[in-house]
């Protein structure tokens, strides 16, 4: 190898040396302790809260927000967000908040060596900090015993008693007090309005199921209804004393309902009278406040007797508004006798009492079953909800115009006519079916406005005069053989007139 060669492959050779020797280098370097910051990050964003129960941040962890409900926390950690205790604070001296802190209701003891990099705000009856120790934000305290013990009171029904789900939690004293105030009042109602709510009790016993159904019907209306008052704005005064009348509704309904209790216990007999309606209301508020105290039971208690009650009043002060103003005015609606429906063991139906206008239940019944039907029929198909809507519209107007009724119609045994009787023409089907899907519209208002209204129409009924009627089944009487006019061996002899000697005898 010459000289020259020699001097030009060196500087090659170091060079390659170079970067073989860095690439080795960097072969036995691999990153060290990478998962540790990604699980610290990861435990860094983990929020705390707490409802009913301490909550206890150890020496090295780090967490993000803390926010305790009706407990207390103590800190010895990190925490990179605010702080919110509604209830006692702890802070050590590892303890570090990067954020706010605020204690409401309970006491605040703080380390010398604590760290809290925003603002201190403390509603407490009691704060202890080490010497030295101030908040680099502002540090605001405010509140007295008195008020902060009021306030530990309200915390602990809600921790004890609203989150474990019973209105009485019987260590508290003024629980009590509330519930003798309230068993005050109701005894007051009881005894004032004794005939009202003993004809609200005797409702509820009877039909249970019906008062239930006017209560959750009556709760579920009522926002619509008042949302519309407001629209409208000439409705707008109506509004509060809605309100009102769903506050006087419910407590009337819970006294009737603890009444009705008590007389379930022990009759009132054939007399009742003042002191057996005491009796009764007395035995059913002691049975209620025993499952008032009972944890989920007793929430459950107080939403059913809520139901209840209310679905009893209103039931009751329709049907007494119905009685007072029955819909005899009105021409009684005859349902003609057609080929569209032939029912087997039907008969030709002479005219029927508006009485006969199918109520609720039975028009509730029949959609029900028509639902089901059509749901069954396009679920195979997979097909959109709007879809599935026109087709039940289209399904309804179809067989109106066909046979005056659907097949939810006919096993509920209800027919549609019109105002005069008559059945239903393809436009009055094509009218009411458009109607009805503004009845549902309005929130189903119109749908359940046959509920109330003296002719137990809904408005697409109004507007297309039609009325639901019961369709009255009765046995087929045997038909006779008339006499022929001809058989000599059956006529009856015509009877000789009457003689002038007869006369005169």
């Amino acid at each position: 190898m010459t000289t020259q060669t020699r001097t030009c492959l060196l500087p090659l050779a170091g060079a390659l040396a170079l970067v073989g020797g860095s690439a080795r280098a960097q072969v036995p370097s691999p990153p060290v302790l990478e998962e540790e910051p990604a699980a610290a990050e990861e435990f860094r964003s983990q929020e705390v809260l707490r409802f009913g129960s301490d909550v206890t941040i150890g020496p090295g962890e780090i967490v993000d927000d803390v926010v305790v409900f009706g407990g207390s926390a103590t800190i010895e950690g990190e925490a990179t967000g605010d702080v919110v205790v509604f209830g006692s604070v702890v802070l050590a001296d590892t303890a570090k908040i990067r954020g706010d802190l605020v204690v409401f209701g309970g006491t605040l003891e703080v380390a010398a060596d604590a760290v809290v990099e925003g603002d201190l705000v403390s509603f407490g009856p009691e704060i202890n900090t080490g010497p030295g120790f101030a908040p680099n934000g502002e540090m605001v305290v405010i509140g007295t015993s008195a008020f902060v013990g009021k306030a530990m009171s309200a915390l602990r029904w809600v921790s004890e008693g609203l989150l474990m789900g019973r209105p009485i939690v019987p260590t508290l004293g003024w629980v009590w007090v509330v519930v003798a105030v309230l068993a005050f009042v109701y005894v007051a109602i009881n005894f004032v309005f004794e005939r009202p709510v003993r004809a609200c009790s005797d409702f509820l016993e009877k039909k249970p199921l019906t008062a239930g159904l006017a209560g959750v019907l009556t709760l579920v209306l009522v926002p619509p209804i008042s949302v519309l008052l407001t629209l409208t704005l000439v409705g707008l005064p109506l509004v509060p004393f809605l309100g009102l009348a769903l506050l006087v509704g419910g407590v009337f309904g819970r006294v009737v309902v603890a009444r009705w209790l008590g007389r379930t216990i022990v009759s009132e007999g054939s007399s009742g009278g003042a002191l057996h309606a005491f009796r009764s209301l007395i035995l059913g508020m002691a049975v209620i406040c025993v499952l008032y105290v009972v944890p989920v039971v007793g929430l459950l208690t107080w939403f059913s007797m809520g139901v209840l009650g209310l679905g009893a009043v209103v039931a009751s002060v329709i049907g007494g508004l119905r009685r007072e103003h029955p819909p005899t005015d009105r021409p009684p609606v005859s349902v003609p006798v057609s080929d569209s429906v032939e029912p087997v063991g039907y008969t030709e139906a002479a005219p029927v009492d508006p009485l006969q206008v199918s109520g609720f239940a039975p028009r509730l019944g029949a959609v029900v079953l028509d639902v089901i039907l059509v749901a069954l029929g396009t679920a195979p198909f997979g097909l959109d909800a709007e879809v599935v809507m026109v087709i039940f519209l289209a399904y309804h107007v179809a067989l109106w115009a066909w046979k005056s009724t659907t097949v939810g119609g006919i096993i509920c045994q209800l027919r549609v006519v019109r105002f005069d009787g008559t059945p239903l023409t393809f436009a009055d089907a094509l009218v009411r079916g458009l109607a009805s899907i503004f009845s549902v519209a309005v929130v189903g208002l119109g749908w359940f406005w046959a509920l109330w209204d003296p002719a137990r129409q809904t408005w697409h009924d109004k507007i297309a005069k039609t009325y639901l009627v019961r369709v009255q089944s009765q046995s087929i009487p045997p038909v006779k053989p008339e006499p022929e006019a001809n058989d000599a061996s059956e006529a009856q002899p015509e009877a000789d007139p009457p003689s002038a000697a007869d006369v005169q005898q």
